[in-house]
């Protein structure tokens, strides 16, 4: 969804304001909150392939980059944001297509 606001913005020629980058942090939030149940569901013997993993642990290492490097920005801060939940976006796609583990 944030990456449709920041395209739409994009076309408009103009910054999609204070509430997109609460909506991009606040999914970032979210992705926190999943890595968080995933290591709940890891205790509790719940298996994934590898790749699961890899890709979860890649997103939240791009979100968190990407939130890092917006603050360290004087503009567009936005753009980088968009770019961060993007990619984060396809690897959480991506671990959700990697399937149970079979033991």
């Amino acid at each position: 969804m944030v990456v449709l606001w920041a395209i739409a913005a994009r076309l408009r020629h103009r910054a999609p304001g204070v509430w997109f980058e609460r909506a991009t942090l606040s999914a970032a939030a979210l992705l926190g909150l999943q890595v968080l149940f995933g290591l709940i569901l890891l205790a509790a013997s719940h298996r994934r392939s590898a790749l699961h993993y890899v890709y979860g642990i890649a997103a939240l290492i791009v979100i968190v980059a990407g939130s890092a490097l917006a603050r360290a920005l004087e503009r567009d801060r936005w753009v980088v944001l968009a770019w961060a939940a993007f990619i984060a976006g396809l690897l959480v796609l991506r671990a959700l297509m990697t399937g149970y583990q079979k033991a």
